[in-house]
């Protein structure tokens, strides 16, 4: 618990440090109705349109991935029944020659003749 409260101390430090350095090197502002945001509200906001991006991002590359996933797995079942419709009759007749050829196998022992 010591290090969560330390780490969001130094994060905060770091990002009000950070507001002030952007604010200070590059005249970042934010104004709103005419009101300057601190430096602190600068940063948040350029944090919640960061945050807003990737999740756009995230979204999209997800919804690629569902689409790529669901169109090789369409494929593979397309694949699988062409093969079995095509090899079916060989299917058959081996399982019928298995059929009647079960119970009249011989066992085999090696060195009886």
């Amino acid at each position: 618990m010591r290090q969560l409260i330390l780490a969001i101390v130094i994060t905060g430090l770091l990002v009000y440090g950070a507001g002030s350095a952007v604010n200070d090197w590059f005249g970042f502002t934010i104004h709103i109705s005419d009101q300057l945001l601190s430096p602190v509200e600068n940063i948040l906001v350029f944090l919640a349109v960061g945050v807003v991006f990737v999740t756009v991002g995230f979204i999209v590359a997800i919804s690629m991935v569902g689409a790529v996933a669901i169109g090789l797995v369409a494929a593979f079942i397309a694949l699988l029944m062409f093969g079995v419709s095509l090899v079916w009759p060989i299917v058959l007749f081996v399982l019928v020659v298995w059929l009647l050829a079960k119970g009249r196998r011989e066992h085999y022992q090696p060195g009886v003749r």
